[in-house]
């Protein structure tokens, strides 16, 4: 079997500080990466991307910052993952559903503000 080696972004967020949690519980090897923006300097190859660093509050930074920190650097994962045959695991959110019923991936979607569009361009 193959060596996992897992990269963690978003660590300190609600998702990615309860994943971290139950990794460091099962005795499970990971690293971390504070900034996105420097994943393609990475030397380490890993075998699994876990991107959960994804900027839910926008009403404090301009809107290019907002969406460079929501898509382009999922952009520059993704280029990563892709040049290291990387397996990512990008989870995706109910914020753009219209009510809490359970959903399909081709429901409809309602993106209410700048936080939901961004997951849709993503």
């Amino acid at each position: 079997m193959k060596q996992l080696n897992l990269l963690l972004t978003g660590h300190r967020g609600f998702i990615g500080s309860d994943f971290k949690s139950y990794l460091k519980l099962k005795k499970i090897n990971f690293d971390v990466i504070e900034a996105c923006e420097n994943i393609l300097n990475l030397k380490k190859k890993f075998t699994h991307v876990f991107h959960f660093a994804y900027k839910k509050n926008c009403e404090n930074i301009p809107i290019e910052k907002y969406l460079e920190n929501n898509i382009v650097y999922l952009k520059k994962i993704i280029k990563y993952c892709i040049k290291n045959n990387t397996v990512l695991i990008f989870p995706s959110s109910a914020c753009y559903y219209p009510n809490n019923a359970p959903h399909q991936e081709n429901d409809n979607l309602f993106p209410y503000n700048l936080y939901s569009f961004s997951k849709i361009c993503c």
